[in-house]
């Protein structure tokens, strides 16, 4: 982020959050009993009272409207976190998101395939522009990235593929200035 700061790609106008992650289907569960260690009024808190189900519980609670909103609030919220540290902006004042559930017969609500524009009209020399994107399924990565974000500029784009550094491309398609360490993103936690 500091090199995007210093004006490494120029002036920075989009950032694209990318959460590109195959998952299988989570198929179909029948309710039945909690199991006898979990309390599970209390799991649920204040969500809708609902029968007990292995796709409700556990990590798969992420794919259920009661409880969680898919990728985007799983993945996407650090990537899109991260997206807005590049761009300097706070939360936009205007959102689209179009998706759905693909492909898969299963238990899953939420969408596993969606694309959400952040316009900020008022931001940087001509606005700025913030895209996220989830695809659970069949698909390719962007400019080697999966999980990850994404930064255009003026004068080339900024790659942050992990939490532990970034490579940069200038206008002309020669490498700019890189950077990885060979620790984990967590580390400084425990220093």
């Amino acid at each position: 982020i500091q090199k995007l700061k210093e004006g490494v790609i120029g002036d920075v106008y989009m950032a694209k959050g990318l959460c590109y992650k195959t998952r299988n289907s989570i198929g179909h569960t029948p309710d039945k009993p909690a199991p006898p260690e979990v309390d599970y009024d209390m799991w649920l808190g204040p969500a809708p009272k609902r029968p007990f189900s292995e796709n409700r519980f556990h990590y798969n609670w992420h794919w259920h409207w009661d409880y969680g909103n898919g990728d985007i609030g799983n993945q996407g919220v650090h990537q899109m976190d991260v997206a807005r540290w590049g761009l300097g902006v706070g939360l936009p004042p205007q959102i689209n998101a179009q998706g759905g559930h693909f492909s898969y017969d299963d238990d899953q609500e939420t969408p596993n395939t969606l694309v959400a524009t952040f316009t900020y009209p008022d931001a940087g020399k001509r606005g700025l522009l913030l895209v996220f994107e989830v695809r659970h399924m069949h698909t390719y990565p962007e400019l080697g990235v999966t999980i990850g974000n994404i930064f255009f500029g003026s004068e080339g784009y900024m790659i942050l593929d992990s939490y532990t550094g970034y490579k940069t491309f200038l206008k002309n398609g020669e490498e700019g200035p890189s950077r990885y360490e060979d620790k984990s993103h967590v580390d400084n936690f425990i220093e």
